[in-house]
C-alpha cells in the first residue's frame, strides 16, 4: 500500500479517474457528472503540482491517519 503515498502515483489515479468521468459528460450524462469530473481535474492538478514539489500527503486524524503534528 505505500504506493497511495506516492504523489505521482495518486496524481495519475486522479488523471485516470477524471478522464473517466469527462468521457460520461461527452456521452451526454450532465449534472453531478460535470462536478465530479471537475473536482477530480482540480484534484489531479493539486497532486501534480504537490509532486513537482516534492511533498507528501499530509495524514488527518479526521480521515484515519496519525495526524499533522507527527510532520513537523
Amino acid at each position: 500500500m505505500t504506493q497511495f503515498h506516492n504523489p505521482v502515483f495518486r496524481t495519475g489515479a486522479y488523471i485516470v479517474f477524471a478522464v473517466l468521468m469527462w468521457v460520461a459528460v461527452g456521452a451526454g450524462h450532465r449534472g453531478v457528472q460535470t462536478v465530479s469530473a471537475l473536482l477530480l481535474t482540480f484534484a489531479a492538478l493539486c497532486y501534480g503540482f504537490a509532486a513537482f514539489r516534492g511533498q507528501t500527503p499530509a495524514s488527518s486524524t479526521i480521515t484515519g491517519g496519525t495526524g499533522v503534528s507527527t510532520i513537523v
